[in-house]
C-alpha cells in the first residue's frame, strides 16, 4: 500500500513542504473568491492538525528558516489574511482514549440490559 511523502520523511520536512504548499495554493486560487480561500486554508488547517505535522518545538524548524520566510512573505504580500487564518485551532474533538471508552461504555451496557432481559422472559 503506498502512503504520502511525508509519512516517509521528518515532520520538520513535512511542516515545511506543507506550509510552502498552502502558501502556492492561498495565493494562486485566491482569485476565485473567499469560498475557495476559505476551504484552501480549512484544509491545509486540517492537514498541518495532523501527527506526521507535529513538531516537539519550534526550533525544530531552524534549518527551514529560509523556505519559511520565502512562503510567509509570499503569503504576507498577497493574503495576508490567509497567513493570520492558518495559525487559528481547531476544535477539539473526541478521539483516541477517550472515544475507545466512550464506545466500550456504550456496548457494556446493551450487554448488561440484554443479560437483563434475557434473565426476565426465563423467570415466566
Amino acid at each position: 500500500m503506498d502512503s504520502s511523502v511525508t509519512t516517509k520523511m521528518k515532520n520538520c520536512w513535512a511542516y515545511v513542504q506543507t506550509f510552502k504548499a498552502f502558501a502556492l495554493a492561498a495565493t494562486s486560487y485566491q482569485y476565485l473568491g473567499n469560498f475557495a480561500l476559505f476551504n484552501v486554508i480549512d484544509m491545509y488547517r486540517m492537514q498541518l492538525g495532523w501527527h506526521d505535522y507535529q513538531l516537539s518545538s519550534a526550533k525544530e524548524l531552524g534549518a527551514y528558516q529560509e523556505e519559511l520566510v520565502e512562503a510567509t512573505q509570499l503569503l504576507f504580500d498577497k493574503s495576508p489574511e490567509a497567513l493570520s487564518m492558518i495559525s487559528a485551532r481547531q476544535a477539539q474533538t473526541v478521539v483516541g482514549g477517550k472515544l475507545a471508552l466512550r464506545s466500550l461504555y456504550v456496548i457494556a451496557v446493551k450487554k448488561i440490559k440484554g443479560i437483563f432481559k434475557v434473565s426476565k422472559s426465563n423467570i415466566r
